[in-house]
């Protein structure tokens, strides 16, 4: 590209960016982390680059030179050579230097190796890997979801399943922002609590197998650590469908709040998909109450006779949390 620039005479170029490229060596600074506290020598860097594109005449967007990335040289050997000239010291990312297409997929590219490294740039050819572009595109959906909702959001009509709608309205950004505030808050929970209540979840299947009438006697109470996003039942159809595949595709119902609990294993918390009814259940297990209060509470709260849940309902929904480690069996009262 430089040799381009070289034998053609038209290029109009500073004294120094001249001096820069007619060297044996180019210097040269990746663009891709760029700032600084010397705003007078980046004004006059920023001037100098406006000036080399207004001059060469690179806003036309049909130019009569092509084949050569002007960018690569406005922005980064301008940067450099303007450094070399004003004797300024620049701190950089990397503490080694890369030559000229030596920048490997390994170092730069390979996202497999995300969490445990300090940078990872898409330089050069790496852009046009599909691979590489892939893999990105999975790490802003796990790692950065606003992000990636946004840029779905610029190219919607490229998408067919999409369309005019994503997720959007920064919704799924303040549930993740909302789950990420709370797993902070859980990794100060000793471990030794939290399987005392991995412990807990395991007494409830004697309940489970007990008559009816016996059942009434067994006490129940929430998750100590449980935490409800309630915003759900107003995000749009595909952020729901998003979730609902995330966390229970066999969640059926579109109105549903998400129950949030940490836990001793896996990646530190569970998520659940909850109705209405485990939603006013979980509620008043705020405070611990018999089977048989809870029944009288959900009756004395729900006016509508229309809307009592079924004694089959409310059994499924108190083993569905019992399941989920939503709510616990505390004990059994002796007033039965």
């Amino acid at each position: 590209m430089m040799r381009k620039i070289k034998e053609r005479t038209s290029t109009v170029l500073p004294h120094f960016l001249n001096n820069a490229i007619t060297a044996d060596s180019i210097p040269s600074y990746n663009a891709g982390v760029i700032g600084g506290n010397d705003l007078e020598f980046i004004k006059e860097y920023c001037n100098h680059a406006f000036q080399f594109i207004e001059k060469n005449s690179l806003r036309n967007p049909n130019p009569k030179e092509t084949g050569v990335n002007h960018n690569i040289l406005f922005e980064q050997v301008l940067f450099a050579a303007l450094v070399k000239e004003k004797g300024r010291r620049v701190t950089t990312v990397l503490d080694h230097s890369i030559g000229d297409n030596k920048y490997s997929y390994a170092e730069f590219c390979d996202f497999y190796r995300f969490e445990n490294t300090d940078l990872m740039h898409i330089i050069g050819g790496h852009k046009k890997n599909h691979r590489v572009c892939e893999l990105l595109e999975r790490i802003l959906l796990n790692k950065y979801p606003e992000y990636y909702s946004k840029i779905i959001d610029l190219f919607k009509d490229s998408h067919k399943r999409i369309g005019k709608k994503y997720v959007s309205d920064n919704s799924y950004h303040d549930y993740h922002t909302f789950l990420e505030d709370l797993s902070l808050q859980w990794e100060k929970i000793d471990n030794e609590e939290l399987l005392n209540l991995e412990k807990m979840s395991t007494h409830y299947f004697k309940f489970i197998q007990e008559k009816e009438r016996k059942k009434l006697r067994y006490k129940l109470q929430s998750n100590p650590y449980l935490e409800i996003y309630e915003d759900s039942k107003e995000w749009p159809k595909e952020t729901k469908e998003l979730i609902r595949s995330k966390i229970n595709s066999e969640f059926k119902s579109d109105r549903f709040d998400i129950a949030c609990i940490p836990t001793l294993l896996n990646k530190g918390y569970k998520e659940v998909l909850i109705d209405d009814l485990s939603y006013n259940i979980l509620v008043m297990l705020e405070t611990e109450l018999t089977f048989n209060s809870l029944l009288d509470k959900l009756d004395l709260y729900i006016d509508n006779a229309n809307d009592k849940p079924t004694d089959w309902a409310v059994d499924r929904a108190v083993e569905y949390l019992l399941y989920h480690k939503l709510i616990y069996v505390t004990g059994e009262s002796s007033n039965y």
